[in-house]
């Protein structure tokens, strides 16, 4: 399930080498927030790549509140020799 896939995520994590983030509209106590990252770019390289993810915050009214984007340098997963 879903808790397997953020598991193998957070063991293939590197580093954190990039992050931005524009700050849209204010949020306010007892708002709710619903946060969203979505992989936009996968760029592999010997023994790691580089994920690139768009980061959403929408609030209670579907108003985009902060927005960006995040880079992470991770472990590529052994391929199977055939």
């Amino acid at each position: 399930g879903s808790t397997t896939l953020v598991h193998q995520i957070d063991e293939a994590i590197i580093a954190f080498t990039e992050q931005s983030s524009r700050f849209l509209a204010p949020v306010y106590a007892n708002d709710t927030v619903y946060p969203a990252l979505t992989i936009t770019d996968l760029k592999a390289q010997r023994t790691t790549g580089v994920m690139t993810l768009r980061a959403t915050v929408h609030n209670q009214d579907g108003e985009l509140v902060m927005e960006g984007e995040h880079k992470l340098l991770i472990r590529r997963r052994p391929t199977d020799a055939a």
